[in-house]
């Protein structure tokens, strides 16, 4: 189990609601390389799939 990066959450705030989609999925695929105490948000994976095809 990886543990919780409290350092990089401090320098990397979750985006706010206002950020682009794009902008989320880095910020979440960033998050589970650096940090994965959760990885990527359900809600968002289907929203990724929908924009790939």
């Amino acid at each position: 189990m990886v543990k919780f990066n409290e350092g990089w959450h401090k320098k990397n705030p979750i985006p706010l609601e206002s950020a682009s989609f794009e902008e989320k999925v880095r910020w979440h695929t960033e998050h589970i390389k650096e940090c994965g105490c959760h990885g990527f948000p359900e809600k968002g994976l289907g929203s990724l799939e929908e924009k790939e095809e």
